[in-house]
């Protein structure tokens, strides 16, 4: 029957040594060759009816292998269960063992080597009744509230056309045609977009700010938005490019568009179906229950950031008071870090 004997290196290191022998695994390897000649389907023979030596001779070393390192890696997985509380990482396997050779004619014992790194005995220091720790509490703010509250109108509101001058977070609808020498351009690109001022860079967010319907703007198409000026996305979301003329159509940056609509975010109102769509159907019945509602809110998540934060002072008061005093199989722990990732160093 297959064992595991474990020898103490020392108080942090082990050695596993599992032994299969092979009666462990005859049997089995028996039965696996004629389950594999009955299910085989192998050109030249009726299905069932191959030669069991050439079953043998073809796909019995592959068995064979399979068999042995499940047996193995069997008996590791039960003795780590059985002691899992005892040791670090995974075992890894020791660098000098015998190399295995594996003879389909000859079944025999076969014994494999691990190396193990422990859990070393150790008391925690840090903790004691004496240590004193600040717990914050976070007194909300009336403006934060009234803040978050027009945030839940805007989430709800609805976006209108208007004709008054626009504002910062309108969305502007530009009919464009591109430019040469301060006209526009014969046969040159013209499209029509939607973009949202507030995304705009800071020239171009002054420009439109107190424009209206109708009115005309020049601008460069790379220059426009905030953090957009890829030309990937310029030439396929701004100048509406098709995808045969996006990598070989030139195109001059220079455009000149007029403003064909704007349409403007319209907060939702304080009324019963802003209240049931924000907090649920017939949960808060006015502005000011919303208002309570996101102070509570709020409270009950700065109060879990500030647990949080009294977590990690004493995490980190434990770490540093037991930064020397808890020793590691060093050696094992690199080893294995690589063992178990090769992209590790």
């Amino acid at each position: 029957m297959a064992k595991v004997v474990r020898e103490n290196v020392d108080d942090l290191n082990s050695i596993l040594t599992i032994q299969i022998q092979k009666e462990d695994y005859a049997t089995a390897f028996t039965e696996e060759l004629k389950k594999y000649r009955n299910n085989a389907q192998i050109k030249g023979f009726r299905k069932g009816k191959t030669p069991m030596s050439f079953i043998k001779k073809n796909f019995g070393m592959n068995i064979l292998v399979d068999l042995i390192n499940k047996a193995m890696q069997d008996e590791m997985i039960e003795y780590l269960n059985e002691h899992q509380k005892d040791f670090l990482g995974q075992p890894v396997p020791v660098e000098d063992q015998e190399q295995q050779t594996f003879d389909i004619q000859n079944l025999k014992d076969y014994t494999f080597k691990y190396e193990i790194g422990l859990i070393p005995e150790f008391e925690v220091k840090g903790i004691d009744k004496r240590k004193k720790y600040d717990h914050l509490t976070v007194d909300v703010d009336q403006a934060v509230i009234d803040e978050e509250y027009n945030l839940a109108q805007k989430r709800h509101g609805e976006r209108q056309k208007t004709k008054e001058p626009i504002i910062e977070n309108d969305v502007v609808k530009i009919e464009s045609a591109e430019q040469a020498n301060g006209k526009t351009k014969r046969g040159g690109v013209k499209s029509t977009f939607s973009i949202l001022i507030e995304n705009l860079t800071e020239e171009y967010k002054k420009a439109f700010i107190g424009k209206k319907v109708g009115d005309k703007l020049e601008f460069n198409m790379f220059e426009l938005e905030e953090g957009n000026a890829d030309e990937k996305y310029v030439r396929k979301y701004l100048m509406n490019l098709s995808e045969e003329e996006m990598d070989t159509r030139e195109v001059n940056p220079e455009f000149k568009g007029t403003i064909k609509e704007v349409t403007r975010l319209l907060p939702a109102e304080s009324n019963q179906a802003f209240f049931d769509k924000q907090f649920g159907p017939g949960v808060i019945k006015s502005e000011e229950e919303a208002k309570a509602k996101i102070k509570e809110d709020l409270e009950a998540f700065y109060a879990k950031q500030t647990d949080n934060l009294l977590y990690k002072d004493i995490q980190d008061r434990v770490m540093n008071s037991n930064e020397e005093n808890i020793p590691l199989p060093d050696a094992f722990l690199k080893k294995w870090l690589v063992f178990a990732d090769e992209k590790n160093t």
